[in-house]
This record gives structure tokens, sequence and C-alpha cells, in this order.
């Protein structure tokens, strides 16, 4: 069966509240001084979403190699230096 048809997998939610905690770990990995600016929901937004890598653990055996906080750092070194080349 085609996994997207049976449910399919989606990204880890169990470590993230995508409006608190990846805000907070930008800020402490950049030393950016932002707030978050929250706007009326557009069409087509997603409101809740509840991710789970339960289904891929399962029947893949995933997973995940680094950390919220690791990812993005690597994110953050990366695209650093793209900028000063």
């Amino acid at each position: 069966a085609d996994l997207l048809e049976s449910g399919g997998f989606k990204p880890d939610a169990d470590t993230i509240d995508p409006n608190t905690e990846l805000l907070r770990e930008i800020r402490s990995l950049t030393g950016a001084r932002v707030e978050p600016r929250y706007q009326p929901a557009r069409p087509g937004d997603v409101r809740d979403s509840l991710a789970d890598l339960s289904r891929a653990r399962e029947l893949l055996g995933y997973e995940p190699k680094v950390d919220l906080r690791t990812g993005l750092a690597r994110t953050i070194e990366h695209l650093e230096s793209a900028k000063e080349s």
C-alpha cells in the first residue's frame, strides 16, 4: 500500500511547539531580538498539526540523527557561510 494513502509520515511534533521553542532556539543561536507577529489565519493555513514519527519508526526503523537545536545550528552556520562567499 502507498504509505501516503495509508497515513503517510509526518514531521515530529513531539519535540517542538512551533510557536515558542523554535523562536526561542533561533534567538539563542543567533542573538536575534525578534518578537513573533501573530496575524489572522489565511485561507489554506493549517490550524493544528499533530505530527508524529511513530509510523516512520515502526515501519522504517527511522530515528532522527540530530535534535532541533543541532539542526538549526547547522542550518544557521550554512546560511552564514553562504552569505559570506
